[in-house]
């Protein structure tokens, strides 16, 4: 499982609408269980404006 994870870490994700590479962020600190969770420790995101 660990193997799997560290491998999709080192793939190259881009953003579908502009093309760019997504950038590995922390999520917010909300409790998953409130229903206000992202439900994931990291989230990749587009920084592109």
């Amino acid at each position: 499982m660990l193997e799997r994870a560290l491998a999709y870490l080192e793939e190259k994700h881009t953003c579908p609408h502009c093309d760019t590479e997504l950038t590995l962020c922390y999520a917010p600190p909300m409790h998953v269980g409130d229903g206000l969770g992202w439900g994931s420790e990291f989230l990749f995101i587009c920084l592109n404006n």
